[in-house]
């Protein structure tokens, strides 16, 4: 009977070691390999479209995904946020653009007024 328990005493304590590794690695500084990786990354944003829909699917990877260390994630949370009002500015600009006539004008001005 005592072996059983020393064996399941010795389980739980290579599995409560197992998380508090795993903690501690959360909160481990970055190192600039990662940081070089994670700036590698932003080159995703060079292929049009694509690229940024694979970059923002990162950022929400590294934010909400699984084991990451807590400095990526908080960086990962800001950029989408960051990206979000940024995006979000676009839209309202582009909006008021056509709205106004601003860009028909444009187009008018120089499509059709051109002097042959």
């Amino acid at each position: 009977m005592t072996d059983e328990t020393d064996i399941a005493g010795k389980a739980s304590v290579e599995v409560a070691a197992d998380k508090g590794v795993a903690a501690n690695l959360m909160h481990e500084p970055v190192s600039i390999g990662t940081w070089v990786g994670v700036w590698a990354l932003g080159l995703l944003n060079l292929i049009p479209l694509i690229g940024f829909i694979l970059y923002m699917a990162a950022l929400a990877f590294i934010a909400f995904g699984g084991k990451v260390n807590l400095s990526l994630q908080n960086w990962a949370k800001a950029m989408l946020i960051i990206s979000a009002v940024v995006i979000l500015l676009l839209i309202l600009l582009l909006c008021g653009v056509f709205s106004l006539g601003v860009f028909e004008s444009m187009i008018n001005q120089v499509f059709y007024e051109i002097d042959y």
